[in-house]
C-alpha cells in the first residue's frame, strides 16, 4: 500500500511587484524542478486570493504534472500553518518557491519514507547559488527536511533544529540533492558559512535549472547581500532600475539606462513625470511603482492611449503645445518617441518650459553621432554606453532646467 507524498509550498503574495518577481524566479527554479521529478508528489500550496498573479502561479504548478491542493489563507505564516495533512501515514516535505531539486529527489525521499516510518528524513548535502557562484554546503539536515509520519504534521510545525533534537533521523542520500538560490528578496541572502566551499565541477546539465534564467529572474531583487549586517544597512524599497526590470521595460533589457535613472530618481525624487512614447506602458508602470504620484504618457497610437487613462493621444511635435497645456508643471520629461532629431528637438523647445526649476529633460536612444554632437553643442549632457554594450543607440541626452 502506498502513502501520500505531500510537498508543502508557501506561495502567498499580496504585493503585485513581489508576486511577479517571485513568479519569474519560480519559473526558473522550482517549477522546472517539479516538472522533472521522476516521481510526482502532491503539492499543497498556500496562496492569497488577493494575489494579482494567482492564476499564472497556479497554472505554473498545474503544468508540472503534479496534483495540486490549493489552500487560500489571509496571511503568510512560517510556522504553525494548517497544511491539511491527513491523519494517515504520509511523507511530507516543504520547499520554497525559489528552490531547485534534483530530478530524483522526490523518488528517493519517498522510498526512504516508506521504509523508515516516524522518522525525520534529512538530505544534508546540497548547493548554494549566490552572486553567480555555486558553493557546496553540508547543512546537517536543517534544509529540505521531510517527515515520514502518521501524526498529521508538517516539517514546519516546529523549528527544524527542534525537530532534529526530538526525532530520530535517517539520511536520504550522500549526493547533492538541492540548490538553495539566494537573492535580494531573502531576509539575508546567505551567511558566509554557507558559501565557504566552492562547488567546483558540479555538473549543471544534471540539474533541472537554467542559471541564465535564474540570474534574469532574481535581478530585480537586487544584489544578494553578504550577511545580516550588510542586509540591514541597505535602504528599503526597490530601485527604479529594478522596477523597470519587473515591468519588462526595454530601458534595462535592450538598453543600459538603469543606473542613470537610479541616480536621477535618488537625487530628484520626482512627483510629476511625462513620458513621450509609451508603447505597451512598461516604463510608465515602473515610474508609478517607484513612487511617482503623477506619471503621464503621450503616444500617437490610439490603441496604446486606450490602455491607460493617463496616456494622452497626441502626435509630437505637431501637438506639443496642446500637450503642454494639459500636463501642468513637471519634474522629469522623457522623450522615447520617434527618435528623430527634428522631432525631439522641436518637442523639447516647447516642453522644456513645463519643467520646474531643477527639473530634468531626457532624450533616449540617440540614433547617430551627428545628433549626439549637435545636442552636445546645444548644451545637452550626454550619457554614452555604446562602446560597452555594442549597441548603436545606447545614448541618452539630458539637461536641467535652470
Amino acid at each position: 500500500m502506498t502513502s501520500p507524498h505531500i510537498l508543502c509550498i508557501m506561495s502567498h503574495y499580496t504585493d503585485p511587484a513581489l508576486s511577479l518577481r517571485r513568479l519569474e524566479i519560480s519559473r526558473a527554479t522550482l517549477l522546472p524542478s517539479l516538472t522533472a521529478q521522476t516521481r510526482k508528489p502532491t503539492l499543497h500550496i498556500v496562496v492569497s486570493a488577493d494575489d494579482v498573479h494567482l492564476q499564472e502561479r497556479l497554472a505554473g504548478y498545474a503544468g508540472t504534472g503534479c496534483d495540486c491542493v490549493v489552500l487560500y489563507r489571509d496571511t503568510w505564516r512560517l510556522y504553525g500553518e494548517n497544511w491539511q495533512i491527513p491523519q494517515t501515514h504520509c511523507i511530507i516535505g516543504r520547499v520554497d518557491d525559489d528552490d531547485v531539486l534534483r530530478s530524483d529527489f522526490c523518488e528517493i525521499v519517498y522510498h526512504c519514507g516508506m521504509v523508515h516510518r516516524e522518522r525525520a528524513i534529512i538530505w544534508p548535502l546540497g548547493l548554494v547559488y549566490w552572486r553567480g557562484q555555486m558553493f557546496r554546503l553540508e547543512h546537517n539536515g536543517n534544509q529540505y527536511l521531510t517527515l515520514s509520519t502518521s501524526r498529521g504534521i508538517d516539517p514546519h510545525h516546529k523549528a527544524h533544529a527542534v525537530i532534529q533534537r526530538e526525532w530520530r533521523s535517517v539520511r536520504a542520500s550522500f549526493k547533492p540533492g538541492w540548490i538553495w538560490v539566494r537573492h535580494g528578496d531573502a531576509e539575508t541572502s546567505t551567511l558566509p558559512k554557507y558559501r565557504a566551499v566552492p562547488a567546483g565541477n558540479w555538473q549543471p546539465d544534471a540539474w533541472p535549472v537554467d542559471l541564465a534564467a535564474v540570474d534574469a529572474a532574481i535581478a530585480p531583487s537586487g544584489v544578494p547581500s553578504a550577511d545580516y549586517r550588510e542586509h540591514g544597512q541597505r535602504p528599503r524599497g526597490m530601485r527604479v532600475s529594478q522596477w523597470l526590470s519587473v515591468h519588462g521595460s526595454d530601458k534595462v533589457s535592450t538598453h543600459n539606462y538603469g543606473s542613470f535613472y537610479d541616480s536621477l530618481f535618488a537625487r530628484l525624487r520626482p512627483q510629476a513625470l511625462l513620458e513621450i512614447g509609451v508603447y505597451r506602458g512598461a516604463s510608465l508602470r515602473a515610474w508609478r511603482s517607484a513612487g511617482v504620484p503623477k506619471a503621464i504618457g503621450v503616444d500617437n497610437d490610439p490603441a496604446t492611449a486606450s490602455l491607460d487613462r493617463h496616456v494622452l493621444l497626441a502626435d509630437m511635435p505637431r501637438q506639443a503645445y496642446a500637450v503642454a497645456e494639459q500636463v501642468g508643471l513637471l519634474d522629469v520629461i522623457i522623450d522615447d518617441g520617434s527618435h528623430l532629431y527634428p522631432d525631439y528637438t522641436a518637442t523639447a523647445d516647447v516642453l522644456l518650459q513645463r519643467l520646474r526649476p531643477g527639473g530634468v529633460y531626457v532624450i533616449e536612444d540617440i540614433q547617430t553621432q551627428d545628433s549626439v554632437d549637435a545636442l552636445r553643442r546645444d548644451g545637452w549632457q550626454i550619457e554614452d554606453w555604446r562602446e560597452s554594450t555594442g549597441r548603436y543607440d545606447d545614448v541618452i541626452a539630458w539637461r536641467v532646467r535652470e
